[in-house]
């Protein structure tokens, strides 16, 4: 359990390219980059998306991809 008292959680967003307006994507992805540096609180976020370029470039222009796993689905053996 961290320091406020919070019990570490999993946020998930899922299909974060199915925004209707692009700048809500931008507007998330800031959100999140705010939250990546803050280590005391105890948290993951898992975010779906196709690898459309606004979500691409948001997460490079956040950077986010530094602390962020991409697994493409389709490039998993079965």
């Amino acid at each position: 359990m961290c320091e406020q008292g919070f019990p570490p959680c999993v946020i998930v967003i899922d299909a974060l390219d199915e925004c209707k307006e692009e700048n809500t994507t931008s507007m998330i992805l800031i959100a999140l980059s705010f939250f990546a540096v803050v280590p005391v609180l105890s948290h993951q976020f898992f975010i779906t998306s196709r690898p459309v370029a606004n979500v691409v470039e948001g997460f490079h222009e956040t950077g986010l991809m530094r602390d962020t796993s991409a697994l493409v689905l389709h490039s998993i053996p079965i």
